[in-house]
């Protein structure tokens, strides 16, 4: 994607305060490989100034492709602070694991607190184009309604309407005066449920082998190493995740890519678990909210001292690589 549209250099901002599915010293590392000039910097997410200090080195070094490796608050915390510091509509901006539909457009009332610039119509309307990288968590279009073996009665669609329509009889109004919108995660609903067939499965394979509640309570070396082999060697059934099968100590899975256009969030790539690859769906991703940054005016420059202030008031943890 990046040789699609011609990147040269990426920023890569990741929370301190949240467990990263994948290590963020590998995503830079795989995106270096790639051929990419990275700077990557670790924040705490509830440190808004710290935020606006790297919006204000953003700004001056004209980065426009940025990847956020965070949940949702830390994702919004970091684009409220470059709305404010006044960047340009039209970045670049990626995003990386499960959302909930409809984060980018909700108010978030800890962040419109700090600054009532940053509604969810004004930070959904900055993030236009937003890319977001997560697995699927689904079963594959020929798949959606095959019978699932441990949830009987249900198929895949079947069963992830289940669960929007349960989470859509819980949003009374006081619910959502106090928590909000409850929404489904796309991508781990599937997921979920098919992990909890797999140890549905793996007790059920235990006592097959006379072993009873009592013994796989024990938490024995024995009844650990007849589990594990169980899951990696023997398991399978249709999930609503598709097909649950282990390799080694993974499940393999598709890989997807969103975008965020107007108020819909397409797929519009993917990489499937054979590693083939395709950014064809939905026409593929579009670079057309992308804006390239301003031009200074005439005379302008921007002080080596308040490059540095920036740079050195930040308190960050900071990683360069070429």
């Amino acid at each position: 994607m990046a040789r699609r549209f011609g990147w040269g250099h990426i920023e890569v901002m990741s929370d301190t305060t949240y467990y990263h599915p994948q290590d963020p010293n590998e995503v830079v590392a795989g995106l270096t490989e790639g051929g990419l000039s990275v700077h990557w910097e670790s924040f705490a997410a509830g440190s808004m100034r710290v935020l606006k200090t790297k919006a204000a080195s953003l700004v001056a070094q004209k980065r426009r492709q940025v990847l956020l490796l965070g949940n949702e608050n830390f994702a919004r915390r970091i684009v409220c602070a470059c709305l404010v510091a006044g960047i340009s509509p039209g970045m670049t901006w990626i995003t990386s694991g499960p959302k909930r539909r409809g984060w980018l457009q909700e108010d978030d009332a800890g962040i419109t607190a700090i600054d009532a610039r940053c509604s969810g119509a004004a930070l959904s309307g900055y993030m236009q184009g937003t890319l977001n990288i997560r697995a699927t968590g689904v079963a594959a279009p020929e798949l959606e309604d095959a019978p699932l073996h441990c949830l009987e009665g249900h198929t895949p669609r079947s069963f992830l309407d289940a669960v929007d329509q349960r989470l859509a009889s819980m949003n009374s109004s006081a619910q959502q005066e106090a928590y909000g919108t409850l929404d489904r995660y796309d991508g781990i609903a599937g997921l979920a449920a098919d992990g909890m067939c797999v140890f549905a499965y793996a007790f059920r394979a235990l006592q097959d082998l006379g072993y009873a509640a009592q013994d796989m309570q024990s938490m024995s070396e024995t009844v650990y190493q007849q589990t594990t082999t169980f899951i990696r060697d023997r398991l399978s059934f249709m999930g609503v995740s598709g097909n649950v099968t282990f390799s080694g100590n993974d499940k393999p899975g598709d890989l997807g890519l969103w975008q965020y256009l107007g108020t819909s969030n397409l797929e519009v790539g993917i990489q499937h678990a054979n590693g083939t690859t395709s950014l064809e769906l939905h026409g593929g991703p579009s670079d057309r909210a992308w804006r390239p940054h301003p031009p200074q005016p005439p005379g302008a420059q921007i002080p080596v001292e308040a490059i540095a202030a920036a740079v050195l008031g930040g308190m960050v943890v900071v990683a360069c690589i070429a």
